[in-house]
């Protein structure tokens, strides 16, 4: 009997969290007749069918991202096609540094 009342007491606990927390986002795959061509850009037809992910949040939960990010999903049936917009706003800032490796 007590083993039932802690069964039941720890099936209520992880319940009543599991309905506490934020929901899990989902995203939607949408298959395209076509797959997107694979040129760095995501004018073709196939982007436009994706489905778009944003806005994308801080990790900490604090807010939006600074800098956003914009992805998209999509799938012809055999292969998913993943694309980003990767957003910048101090582009002229960055510089490349190359780094040997042993």
């Amino acid at each position: 009997m007590r083993a039932l009342a802690v069964t039941l007491a720890l099936i209520f606990a992880c319940t009543s969290l599991a309905f506490a927390a934020d929901p899990v986002p989902v995203a939607l795959c949408p298959q395209v007749d076509d797959a997107p061509a694979i040129d760095g850009s995501l004018e073709d037809t196939a982007w436009e069918q994706a489905e778009a992910l944003r806005p994308f949040e801080r990790h900490d939960g604090t807010g939006l991202a600074t800098e956003q990010t914009e992805a998209f999903l999509c799938s012809d049936g055999e292969t998913l096609f993943i694309g980003c917009v990767l957003h910048e706003s101090a582009m002229d800032n960055l510089a490349a540094e190359e780094t040997a490796y042993d």
